[in-house]
């Protein structure tokens, strides 16, 4: 078996497929969440909409991590010739990155400390490399429908604006925005959880070569 068709063994399958699904509850989470910090504020119950808001952001930020693992199985099971290597290695960026993101989250909320210098960057840096290795890869990209483009697209940038309101005066604006992300990337995310367990073979990594080519080299 080659090496990378360990991508596509039934137990990493199916753990791609729970992602997928357990991404797209996240989502879902994320905008309640949002939704009740807004209320509870507004309704003068502040500890419920703080922890509501803590909530919803270590979601979201956990979420990054979880759409970053997708990226990098979708990037070399799904996109033609199994994408680009230079977006490849963008992806394991990615995922480096948004691992650090929750932990950065957690640790300023229990300490008031930032655990990294311009820690509130992180977020930006991996939304705007999956925007990058969305770009570069539209040409192998071309068994994807039009509205999935649309939506892979608008993914990282609603992100970014999410994170950019998802503060005290903004909450509002934010709350919408994890609406929009959910609407957005629910039906992706479902669509993936239903084929990435029936995923039967790797995309190959250059054309084949027929035998009368072969003959005509020779």
């Amino acid at each position: 078996m080659p090496d990378d068709d360990f991508l596509i063994l039934p137990g990493v399958r199916g753990t791609v497929g729970k992602l997928a699904a357990l991404a797209r509850t996240g989502l879902m989470l994320c905008a309640i969440l949002s939704i009740a910090e807004v209320v509870f504020l507004s309704g003068g119950y502040l500890l419920m909409g703080v922890l509501s808001g803590v909530l919803s952001s270590v979601i979201l930020n956990l979420e990054l991590f979880v759409l970053s693992l997708l990226v990098l199985w979708c990037h070399d099971v799904l996109l033609l010739e199994r994408g680009y290597g230079f977006t490849r290695f963008l992806g394991y960026l990615a995922a480096f990155f948004s691992v650090i993101c929750p932990v950065c989250t957690l640790y300023t909320t229990f300490t008031e400390k930032q655990l990294l210098l311009n820690q509130a960057l992180l977020p930006f840096i991996v939304c705007l490399l999956f925007l990058l290795i969305f770009f570069v890869n539209l040409p192998n990209m071309e068994a994807a429908t039009r509205i999935l483009k649309i939506r892979l697209g608008i993914f990282p940038i609603l992100t970014m604006c999410i994170f950019v309101f998802d503060q005290p005066g903004a909450l509002l604006f934010a709350g919408i925005g994890k609406l929009l992300l959910l609407m957005i990337m629910a039906h992706p995310l479902r669509q993936l959880a239903d084929i990435a367990p029936r995923v039967i073979s790797m995309p190959p990594t250059e054309e084949p070569v027929d035998d009368e080519q072969r003959r005509s080299d020779g």
